[in-house]
């Protein structure tokens, strides 16, 4: 099943999944602004599961085999980097529930810190490298037998170091690792789904969440809380911003934030401060309000979600031709995933995250698109006679 669906799938499953249980505190606005941006995506991405398919039928017929150079040299690549982003970059290490029993205060912090920045040089090959330990998983496959445990097992480490306090990602990785590195029976699926649900409770009890749950378990609490705060920034007087103003907060993304300055709206951490009030500018988490949260601030709303749901697509109709020509299963589940999970968040969010997947994906077409441009202009090349 899941291996069947493109990713525009799982963005109009996420969008519908967070938007019509919103109809309970919006009214008919929830399901008016949930249509608007799915119909753009149906519309524009209509043929992406045959495309899938055709694509996944060709692979199949012709499979493409690793060679041994490269699949240590996708290892080598990714644990040092790993190491070097340990040591010198985004530090994960000092976030992750596992290692550090104060993650989550670590984290609030750093991005309290980093409040209206763009990404620095670094910290843009970080966040491309999150795809990586996916990508290893699905190579895995077509490389050498000798090679595939080592591959998995780095891909394990890169996702144990990319978690940091994110229980959500923890959550999908396991998920996507389980439907992607093989054939979906049901057993693998009941026994993807509880080592995946596991993993979050675990990280659940070292994060401390346990102590604060209010609605019987704290993956009750990470579904019910969004609701409740687009409740709360509903009835509050947050100002809000305009149809520009959000198109241009996705064009920003084009610019490289260690280059050129931007003015990033951190829209979570504005609003948190607006329905929680501090006397010092501080907070002591970030709340999310769903996907919806950017409709009600945005003006005039249901032009905001119709503007929404046509970048989305666009960007959509883009990472399906790349994903299909990379043949990436494990990876393609859990971007769907993720997005699923970040619409928990913001749409603006997944802009994001399919811009870095394109970018990381052309990254590694470009030997493939190399050879086909020279093979072109041998072809055009004309014969002496």
């Amino acid at each position: 099943m899941f291996r069947t669906w493109p990713v525009s799938w799982y963005v109009m499953f996420g969008l519908a999944g967070w938007g019509v249980p919103a109809i309970v505190i919006l009214g008919p606005a929830a399901a008016a602004y949930s249509l608007l941006a799915v119909l753009p995506i149906l519309f524009f991405c209509w043929n992406d599961r045959r495309t899938l398919l055709e694509a996944t039928a060709r692979d199949d017929a012709d499979p493409k085999w690793l060679s041994a150079d490269i699949s240590i040299g996708l290892m080598a690549v990714a644990v040092l980097f790993t190491l070097y982003d340990a040591a010198f970059g985004k530090q994960m290490l000092t976030q992750n529930v596992f290692l550090n029993p104060n993650a989550v205060d670590v984290t609030i912090a750093k991005t309290d810190a980093e409040v209206g920045q763009g990404r620095s040089l670094v910290n843009l090959i970080g966040d491309l490298m999150v795809f990586m330990p996916f990508v290893l998983v699905d190579l895995a496959r077509r490389s050498q037998t000798r090679f595939r445990l080592g591959m998995m097992a780095v891909a394990a480490l890169c996702i144990f170091y990319q978690s940091g306090a994110s229980r959500g990602m923890l959550l999908m990785s396991a998920f996507a690792l389980f439907a992607g590195s093989g054939r979906l029976t049901l057993f693998r699926l009941i026994v993807g789904g509880t080592v995946a649900l596991g993993l979050y409770e675990v990280a659940s009890i070292m994060r401390g969440d346990m102590a604060t749950t209010q609605y019987s378990n704290p993956m009750a609490d990470s579904v019910i809380w969004p609701f409740i705060n687009l409740g709360m920034l509903n009835d509050a007087s947050c100002g809000n911003g305009t149809v520009p103003g959000f198109i241009g907060q996705f064009l920003q993304k084009f610019l490289p934030g260690f280059l050129v300055h931007k003015s990033v709206f951190s829209f979570n951490v504005e609003m948190t401060l607006c329905i929680y009030p501090s006397d010092d500018g501080s907070f002591e988490s970030v709340s999310v309000y769903t996907w919806l949260g950017e409709m009600i601030y945005y003006r005039p709303s249901l032009a905001v979600a119709l503007v929404a749901g046509v970048i989305a697509a666009a960007e959509l109709r883009l990472v399906n031709a790349v994903l299909n020509a990379l043949q990436l299963p494990a990876t393609r589940i859990f971007v769907g995933l993720m997005c699923i999970y970040m619409l928990r968040s913001r749409i603006q969010d997944i802009y994001s995250y399919l811009l870095l997947l394109l970018i990381f994906g052309t990254i590694v077409l470009t030997p493939r698109i190399v050879a086909h441009m020279t093979t072109m202009r041998s072809r055009l090349r004309p014969v002496p006679t």
